[in-house]
């Protein structure tokens, strides 16, 4: 598993694992855990020279990541590597809540004394 696996999406700012089709938090202690994991099984030099690669790169913190997410009111553009699960949101007021079963979601609308329909 190479270098290749890891996308560097420079509009979001943010590292993709492509094997595990996920976004990758912005920190270093992350990086070297999912690294060490199950797939990946890094270590020695090649865990040192990724997690530099990272370190590199123009990452968007945890705390602009959270701000900056997109508008759910709005279709989004796919981010190459990242898995796409199918899902639902729950839109009323000021409340955007996701879940991708919708058990949750009939659960979810309890709360806000909604009824699904």
């Amino acid at each position: 598993m190479g270098l290749d696996s890891f996308l560097y999406n420079q509009d979001h700012r943010v590292v993709v694992c492509r094997p595990c089709g996920t976004c990758l938090v912005p920190k270093a202690t992350s990086w070297k855990s999912h690294l060490r994991a199950e797939l990946h099984r890094m270590g020695g030099d090649e865990l040192r020279l990724t997690v530099e690669l990272f370190l590199s790169y123009d990452l968007r913190p945890v705390e602009e990541l959270r701000q900056w997410r997109a508008d759910k009111t709005r279709p989004c553009w796919l981010i190459d590597g990242l898995t796409v699960f199918n899902g639902y949101y729950y839109i009323y007021g000021d409340c955007s809540y996701g879940m991708r079963r919708i058990a949750k979601m009939h659960n979810y609308m309890l709360a806000h004394r909604r009824k699904a329909s």
